[in-house]
């Protein structure tokens, strides 16, 4: 099992100049620990997020760590003209020394896309558009593209990646697998989210389908939950709860805006934080605790890579700091070769 982390960067109670400073110290902590990537989301109009641009929050990363993994989880390619993306993919994996981890997709909340005046409906067809002319310009170095959505006359791009034969490839899935098929046959890594049924099918359709391409024969397999974890675990449902009434206002503020229910959504958490946890969305507690409630949520999804946001909401830096520093002192090791060593040992015995 891998950890990285994935952070929605939330507007809180602090500015936000102080909170992206707050996010790289977290980001430096965690490459200490031996985390592997940082994945950044992309939001619009929404308290949710204050990285509405990935490309320039993750460049700044860039020059804030040294080995730690980047990525955009996920660009949001039916807003962007594709050739723009290529050339700022290069740059982006020029300026972190070959780090990049490259998440796309084409949106999960289609209030975001009627910001920029377009129709939600025509998102899966101008994600395909897109995608197929950014991996032409990083295979080719050259966009050549007369879509319906796009057009790109016959551009060169002239950087190029320093990982060849392009970065690592996620594509996501949220609520479901069928979507996910198609990317496990190209080979690609993948992100679930959702009830624990939805991602552990969503799993079985990735590993069913999955064919090796560029990336090799392992695959990251990735799942996101909720962590909170105290000292004890009266302080982590404490500190938890008010982090997670916090979030939930800013996940669900532009639905509720637009006057759609956000319980309909195979996406959404419980509002609930008690039923949040039953139901296998989020683990509280101490470490100990947090490190029985993850082990029966691997099991049952089978992922390899597990990444989460240590600060959420408002929780301050040193909630964050601390997270990371339990992650690495007794939660991650319980997860690396000793347990699965333990794990032979029960099944042969």
């Amino acid at each position: 099992m891998e950890f990285g982390i994935f952070d929605h960067c939330e507007r809180n109670s602090r500015s936000p100049t102080e909170t992206y400073q707050e996010r790289f110290r977290v980001a430096r902590r965690a490459e200490k620990a031996g985390f592997f990537a940082y994945h950044v989301a992309e939001h619009h109009g929404t308290p949710l997020s204050l990285v509405p641009s990935p490309s320039v929050f993750l460049a700044a990363l860039a020059q804030a760590t040294t080995t730690l993994r980047l990525g955009p989880l996920v660009y949001l390619l039916p807003l962007y003209n594709p050739y723009r993306v290529a050339e700022e993919v290069c740059m982006l994996d020029d300026l972190s020394g070959g780090r990049i981890e490259l998440g796309v997709g084409r949106g999960a909340n289609p209030i975001e896309l009627s910001f920029f005046g377009l129709d939600p409906a025509s998102a899966q067809a101008r994600f395909k558009e897109a995608f197929d002319a950014l991996m032409q310009g990083l295979l080719q170095g050259r966009i050549s593209l007369q879509g319906d959505h796009y057009q790109v006359k016959d551009s060169p791009v002239d950087g190029r990646t320093l990982q060849r034969p392009h970065p690592p490839i996620w594509y996501p899935s949220s609520g479901g697998g069928g979507s996910l098929a198609w990317a496990a046959q190209q080979g690609y890594n993948t992100v679930v989210n959702g009830s624990l049924s939805a991602c552990a099918e969503a799993v079985k359709v990735f590993k069913d389908n999955f064919a090796p391409g560029d990336q090799g024969a392992d695959p990251k397999v990735g799942l996101t939950r909720y962590v909170y974890i105290g000292d004890t675990d009266a302080e982590a449902m404490r500190v938890g709860q008010e982090a997670f009434r916090y979030h939930m206002a800013n996940l669900t503020k532009l639905t509720r805006e637009a006057g759609l229910d956000h319980r309909k959504s195979p996406v959404m958490p419980p509002d609930d934080f008690d039923e949040a946890i039953r139901t296998g969305w989020a683990a509280v507690g101490s470490p100990a605790t947090v490190c029985e409630q993850l082990a029966s949520i691997f099991d049952k999804i089978g992922n390899n890579y597990f990444i989460f946001a240590p600060m959420q909401g408002d929780l301050s830096v040193e909630w964050g700091l601390n997270t990371i520093a339990a992650f690495e002192d007794e939660v991650m090791p319980a997860f690396g070769k000793p347990r699965a060593e333990r794990k032979i040992a029960e099944a042969v015995g």
